[in-house]
């Protein structure tokens, strides 16, 4: 700071000020931004039903079952069903074993699985990693839940 007169000082000390205000300024109308936005996304129905379910008065068990049941669970978002169909024609039935792969496959209703069986099939020739195995194994999939719905 040797050679800095007062100011010098008194002149980068304004600068800073007037950068920490704008810079508030830009973090509040990103804050407003934010806050806009997430207002226009509609949480998609099952978050909505779960909450209604612990929001109300019926009891936890109760609650439980209409939670786990089947029957109550509506369709997965589009965009599960066809990261499923993505990976599963991309990479076959190695997938299969992948965390991500089974979450999804069981966040799909029962008809998105029969669709998406069928989605595979229709592809075969497009894709080597859609073989019989990785067909049937779905297949075995679906008629498991099935059969756990009865």
């Amino acid at each position: 700071m040797h050679g800095t007169t007062w100011r010098d000082i008194a002149g980068l000390a304004i600068d800073l000020a007037h950068q920490q205000k704008q810079k508030a300024e830009f973090m509040s109308d990103w804050d407003k931004l934010v806050e806009a936005e997430a207002a226009k996304i509609k949480p998609d129905p099952e978050t909505e039903r779960r909450r209604q379910l612990i929001d109300s008065d019926i009891g936890i068990e109760r609650s439980w079952d209409l939670i786990n049941s089947r029957a109550a669970r509506s369709e997965a978002p589009e965009t599960t069903y066809q990261a499923s169909f993505y990976e599963l024609s991309r990479h076959g039935i190695a997938q299969l074993s992948k965390a991500n792969c089974q979450r999804r496959l069981g966040d799909l209703s029962d008809q998105q699985i029969k669709r998406l069986i069928t989605a595979l099939q229709q592809r075969r020739g497009q894709y080597s990693n859609i073989t019989d195995e990785l067909l049937n194994a779905l297949a075995t999939i679906y008629d498991a839940r099935i059969r756990h719905e009865q």
